[in-house]
């Protein structure tokens, strides 16, 4: 998959099934450039169980610590990401479903659903273990990994069946924030990221500074230094250059393009700089990559 975030920077979600909207993985956090997955977001709800090692997750900004047993909920339309400063490993299974395929009649979703979906200050939600609801969500999780492990033919309705037992402890939470009124003001510099997030996977392939990324937004270079940091914990040139080598990645796996026209196509103007660049994220050369995957 060479390119699956899109110019806005949300993120195109290659199902399980076509036509079904559902995703469920394991993932293991080396296998992403500098142990970190691209800032995106999508219309779908996610779920994280972590099932060894830890992971940072940042969403809309927000940095949550996830240990081993931990389960997290991220909210439609969240600016997110997955990382690990320490750069230590992480196991970890990850579930999408579009918040339309856990309701198809228009009263209930509009009651039971989208109050979820348009509350804006519940981006996220996490269980731990010395959480009441946390026993219940965690074996609804494990129980649609093993599902999609069996695939047995209609594994998806079980595997909705068990996505909807997590909806009621989430709805509560949202129920509980509406009722208090709302407590976080809108952030204009998040706006703001997602513009200049947008800006780069549209350009990335062009040779584009700083002050560019910072005008994208109508930004200064500081003020767009400050944003990357608070928001990605990249600066704003860390986050290009992550992003170029995850596309040079894809066209490793399924192109024969030449490295040199692979490094050049994604704006990187040197191949030795690449490939120095690509063997610290990656481990190993491109070449290396390449060999691997195919």
């Amino acid at each position: 998959m060479i390119n699956n975030i899109m110019l806005d920077s949300s993120e195109v979600i290659r199902y399980d099934e076509p036509g079904i909207p559902l995703y469920i993985r394991g993932g293991v956090l080396s296998e992403y450039p500098d142990m970190r997955y691209a800032c995106h977001w999508h219309e779908d709800f996610e779920f994280i169980r972590i099932l060894e090692g830890t992971m940072s997750y940042s969403i809309d900004g927000k940095r949550v610590v996830l240990e081993k047993g931990d389960c997290l909920f991220v909210n439609a339309k969240k600016l997110h990401y997955g990382f690990d400063i320490a750069r230590k490993d992480c196991l970890f299974t990850c579930i999408l479903i579009h918040p339309a395929l856990l309701c198809a009649n228009p009263t209930v979703f509009k009651e039971l659903i989208d109050p979820i979906v348009s509350c804006e200050d519940l981006p996220y939600q996490k269980f731990m273990r010395d959480d009441p609801e946390y026993e219940a969500v965690s074996e609804a999780l494990d129980e649609v990994w093993r599902l999609k492990q069996f695939r047995q033919e209609g594994y998806e309705l079980l595997a909705i069946s068990q996505l909807l037992r997590l909806i009621p402890p989430i709805l509560r939470k949202a129920r509980s924030i509406e009722d208090k009124g709302s407590l976080i003001r809108r952030d204009p510099k998040l706006y703001a990221q997602k513009q200049m997030v947008a800006y780069i996977v549209q350009n990335y392939m062009l040779e584009i500074s700083l002050e560019d990324i910072a005008s994208s937004a109508n930004v200064s270079v500081s003020t767009c230094c400050r944003i990357f940091k608070a928001y990605i914990h990249q600066t704003p040139i860390e986050f290009l250059n992550s992003y170029r080598l995850k596309v040079c990645a894809g066209l490793l796996e399924d192109t024969d393009q030449s490295i040199t026209q692979i490094a050049t196509s994604c704006g990187f103007n040197h191949t030795s700089y690449f490939s120095e660049i690509f063997l610290k994220n990656y481990g190993c050369t491109p070449s290396q990559y390449r060999k691997m995957h195919q």
